[in-house]
């Protein structure tokens, strides 16, 4: 996992996180006002200081203002893009897991229908055969050699 300079660990004292603490203490409007004053800041200072990185902090409190607003569950798009990168090493895993299920199964299939109606005893009739016609067509062979020398 990469740092997080947008809402890095230090922000989380405890069990909770410092902006769930206002969030606790602060009426409704003033949490609102302190959102929307951080993306203020953010957005004003940027080409001052931190440049695209006080715009992902800017963003980063725009996003929680609109999921505070909508009463959606927040996650910041570090913590989505850490849950996709999850998605992708389980998707990974499950396709792996398939891949290696279909070709058991594919055995699996080939011995049942070898097992069935003599298929077994078939391919053994088959592998004789084609033996014997090999050494036929090697015998051939060689006679016409010696014939032509």
């Amino acid at each position: 996992m990469q740092k997080d300079n947008v809402n890095p660990a230090h922000y989380k004292q405890g069990a909770m996180q410092t902006i769930d603490v206002m969030k606790a203490k602060l009426t409704t409007e003033e949490f609102r006002g302190h959102l929307k004053g951080c993306v203020l800041k953010y957005v004003t200072r940027e080409k001052l200081k931190n440049g695209i990185e006080d715009l992902e902090k800017a963003q980063w409190y725009l996003d929680y203002l609109i999921a505070f607003d909508t009463n959606q569950p927040f996650k910041s798009h570090a913590e989505i893009q850490e849950l996709l990168t999850q998605q992708d090493v389980l998707e990974a895993g499950l396709q792996d897991m398939q891949n290696r299920l279909t070709r058991e199964v594919g055995l699996q299939d080939m011995q049942h229908k070898l097992m069935q109606d003599g298929g077994l005893e078939d391919m053994k009739s088959h592998l004789i055969k084609e033996a014997g016609l090999q050494d036929l067509k090697n015998r051939l062979t060689r006679e016409a050699s010696s014939e032509n020398e």
